[in-house]
């Protein structure tokens, strides 16, 4: 169900939105430290589990967020800039099946470049209601 979802989200079939999250989830976890890692890593399908889990306690520092970019625009044959938007894609599927909580300390614990990955932009301007409201 989670590939299926990812896959359509992405526009892609089931195969690629696999390996997209492969990519996606790999990159998080690599720059995590063990601990953090496994917290992420039981957030997601059992599938990505068994894949991502490993002894290494140590981050990868060589994993950045362009690492992470230029690793999903090379899989969707796409420029590093529109791999973005499949970036959040999977981030916004996975936090409709995850711990949102746990997901947001998962990303506090990534260097800024890579966590900014994840995040939507803002909308445009933001509007008191209560002042409207009191109009």
């Amino acid at each position: 169900m989670f590939i299926e979802q990812v896959a359509r989200n992405c526009g892609t079939d089931e195969a690629k939105g696999e390996e997209l999250c492969d990519r996606v989830f790999h990159g998080i976890t690599s720059r995590l430290g063990y601990s953090a890692g496994i917290q992420f890593a039981i957030q997601l399908p059992y599938g990505f589990q068994r894949k991502l889990l490993k002894e290494d306690a140590s981050p990868d520092r060589s994993v950045t967020a362009q690492k992470i970019l230029n690793d999903v625009a090379d899989l969707l044959s796409v420029p590093p800039e529109g791999a973005r938007n499949y970036i959040q894609e999977v981030w916004d599927v996975l936090n409709r099946y995850a711990d949102r909580s746990q997901l947001r300390t998962s990303l506090q614990h990534l260097p800024a470049d890579i966590a900014e990955l994840f995040e939507r932009p803002e909308a445009g301007e933001r509007h008191d209601f209560q002042q409207w409201l009191s109009c």
